[in-house]
Formats: structure tokens, sequence, C-alpha cells
């Protein structure tokens, strides 16, 4: 409708229940290849849950978003389906906590203190991942065992290539910032040094 000097635009009410339909049947249209019973709305779920474990963690967000990359590279290769959604996600969090650990260490050996207070002994790699392993099981409902069996398969289905381009990182890294409140992401660097304003 229009009137002078104003503009504007009806939308008709969709239930949520219709539009989750709706998304679900446009996601396997865009995608035929995506395993059929794998459906957008188990997708972005997940996401959620891997956020919520992040946050529980004070996991950085390119770790996470690194981590959606894997995921999303192993949905278009078609060895996610439904069935080990989260035993998959739950590897590729794990994988991009290890391909980040050396700059989690780096950090944690510049500061003598942990948060637990002056003198406490700092977190080793082991108790890192122990506890993300911890952290995914309560969130996830993915035994610490079922992950680590599985790892070497998820890293594998990867090529065993665990670097992420910028171009590929700053779209997830974006919706890692939405999901977790931040007001603002930005200064990371791909291989040649630019650097990236991911969002305000």
């Amino acid at each position: 409708m229009a009137m002078p000097g104003w503009m504007g635009s009806v939308i008709q009410y969709v239930r949520p229940s219709e539009l989750k339909k709706e998304l679900n049947e446009q996601f396997r249209l865009t995608h035929p290849k995506v395993e059929r019973t794998l459906t957008l709305s188990q997708i972005r779920n997940l996401k959620k849950k891997i956020v919520d474990v992040a946050e529980e963690m004070d996991l950085d967000p390119s770790c996470v978003a690194q981590s959606f990359v894997y995921f999303e590279k192993l949905i278009i290769k078609d060895k996610v389906n439904k069935a080990n959604r989260r035993l998959v996600a739950a590897a590729c969090l794990l994988l991009a906590l290890k391909a980040s650990a050396d700059e989690f260490l780096l950090a944690a050996n510049e500061n003598d203190l942990s948060p637990a207070g002056k003198g406490a002994p700092k977190e080793t790699r082991e108790t890192k991942y122990a506890r993300l392993l911890e952290t995914v099981d309560k969130h996830l409902d993915v035994s610490p065992k079922e992950v680590v069996t599985h790892e070497f398969s998820v890293f594998a289905a990867l090529e065993f290539s665990l670097y992420v381009p910028a171009r590929e990182m700053v779209p997830h890294l974006v919706r890692v910032g939405h999901l977790l409140k931040m007001k603002r992401i930005e200064e990371y660097a791909d291989a040649e040094g630019k650097w990236w304003r991911a969002g305000e």
C-alpha cells in the first residue's frame, strides 16, 4: 500500500511450524545432494548448542566459526546425517580447538595467573580438551569416548586439512558474534596479514 509520503507493506502471518517446514523444503531444493534425513532446522539448532558449549567454555569465537566451517564441509560431502550430526559437530569443535590450541597456550603462558587466582596451576591442553568433552556431553548428549573414537575419521573426511581461509570463516564469525550477543568482533587476520572487520 502507498500513501503520499508513506510507504508500507503487509506481510501475511505465518505459523512458526509452517515457516519451519517451508524453510526446510527450500533448503532441500537448494541442496539436493545433502542427506535427506538432515534438515536446516536441525543444523541451526545444533549450531546454537555448539555456541552454548563455547559460551560455557569461554572459547574464542574464531574457534567456533572454524568448527562450523568443518561441519558444513562435511555436510556438503554427505558425511553427516540425522543420526550422527551431534557426534560429527562435537568432533569438529574438538578439532577446531586443537587447531587453535597453540595460540591459546601462548596467550596462557604470557599470563602466569589463571582465572582461579594467583599461583593456581595453568590449564593444560589435556585438561582443556577433557573439559570440552564433558561440556559437549552435557549440551549435546554425546559421550567423550564416542567423540574421541570418531575424531580421526572426521579428520580424515576433512582430508587432514584444518586450515580455514578467512573468507570462509568470517561469515560464521559474524553469526557466532550475534549468537554470543557480542557488540563487535573484529581484527581477525588471514594468512596474508589483512585485517578483517567482521561486524559492529
